[in-house]
């Protein structure tokens, strides 16, 4: 987050804090304010109204089913989506999306 909120992204972007560790009725509570599992950790509205989403993963890292449908969900309305295992994938996304 600290890299990204030095950079001067043509977009406005934000990190979904969607893990938590309140226990049950935490749990419940967010999932009755919106929270949905498997949300990508960072979403993206480009120039234009095009939206995109990154899944930040260390190399060795696995999506969840929930991740999974989520990615699918996201190609069938064609918002990008893409899973970063390092900064160079994250650079490189950013440059594909024309935003750095």
């Amino acid at each position: 987050m600290s890299y990204l909120s030095i950079l001067k992204l043509r977009c406005l972007w934000f990190h979904v804090p969607n893990t938590h560790s309140g226990g049950v009725r935490w749990g419940a509570k967010l999932k009755s304010m919106g929270l949905r599992a498997g949300v990508a950790d960072l979403v993206f509205f480009l120039p234009g109204g095009r939206a995109v989403c990154m899944e930040l993963k260390t190399p060795k890292g696995r999506l969840s089913d929930r991740q999974k449908e989520f990615r699918e969900s996201c190609a069938d309305l064609g918002v990008g989506y893409v899973v970063c295992r390092s900064m160079e994938d994250v650079e490189e996304a950013l440059r594909g999306w024309k935003l750095i």
